[in-house]
């Protein structure tokens, strides 16, 4: 998404659900009782730039964490090793389908 195009969506949304409130004297647009300052556009920005999309089935690793997860329930592994093989295995089902 264009950078420009989304800070217009989002002064858009901006006027149109926040109200003007009163910080240290001064008018400021507020959502839930918070006013909207210039970081928490740039936060709310940068979590919106870092986020990813899930993928699409989760099935598969939700399969390989019941599998691994069970050899700790049984006590054959402790936690760290199945951690361990948990992410190895589950990176590389990411890795395979990129």
């Amino acid at each position: 998404m264009h950078k420009e195009a989304f800070d217009a969506w989002m002064q858009k949304y901006i006027d149109k659900y926040a109200v003007v409130g009163q910080e240290n004297g001064v008018s400021v647009p507020m959502y839930n009782g918070r006013a909207i300052t210039d970081e928490m556009q740039a936060e709310f920005k940068e979590k919106i730039e870092a986020a990813r999309p899930l993928p699409i089935r989760t099935v598969p690793i939700l399969d390989i964490i019941l599998e691994e997860a069970k050899a700790y329930f049984d006590g054959y592994k402790n936690e760290q090793d199945v951690v361990a093989v948990i992410n190895k295995r589950v990176q590389l089902y990411l890795d395979e389908r990129k």
